[in-house]
């Protein structure tokens, strides 16, 4: 099992970042991810057995694919396909994407990458130094679409963390 370099991420998701078409925000509906009480019983108590299942194969707007097997609550995506942005970045097929956990319609997960040197840069990280950029998303009511936001966290050339960016995140159900 390999895990995704971290300039990958960007690429990961690019072209599922962006604008949403009007059509395709009007067809999906968020309400058990938004408003609890949609998951609650006629007594006013929450029902917290509802866990939308996300198993599947899921693609983003850039094309790239992937497989999500979840087990109770958590889960593990890895990449079915790769873009040639992801392929560049050293993205193959079998690589780990995310693992998180599924709270009612919400899923919160980690992208757990390598910190792949800059290219003509000397590498300040040591080849097995990991970081991880979380990843929230609200899932449909249907369990067709995972929309969110990631949150991608830059380093200096000493791996330290030195600034962070927040990019919309659009995964649909393909299966």
């Amino acid at each position: 099992m390999r895990f995704l370099p971290i300039a990958g991420l960007c690429a990961v998701l690019s072209g599922s970042v962006g604008a949403v078409s009007p059509s395709f925000a009007q067809e999906q509906t968020f309400t058990r991810s938004t408003y609890p009480v949609a998951n609650a019983r006629p007594d006013g108590s929450r029902d917290l057995n509802p866990v939308a299942n996300i198993s599947g194969l899921w693609q983003s707007q850039s094309g790239a694919r992937y497989s999500c097997s979840q087990n109770g609550r958590g889960f593990t995506c890895v990449a079915v396909t790769v873009t040639e942005a992801q392929a560049r970045s050293g993205v193959r097929v079998g690589d780990v994407a995310f693992t998180g956990i599924v709270f009612e319609y919400v899923a919160v997960a980690d992208f757990i990458g390598r910190v792949p040197a800059v290219a003509g840069d000397v590498p300040g990280c040591p080849s097995s130094y990991f970081k991880n950029s979380e990843l929230n998303f609200r899932i449909s009511d249907d369990s067709k679409v995972l929309r969110g936001e990631l949150l991608i966290r830059h380093l200096d050339g000493n791996c330290a963390q030195d600034g962070a960016t927040i990019q919309e995140a659009l995964l649909r159900r393909v299966d």
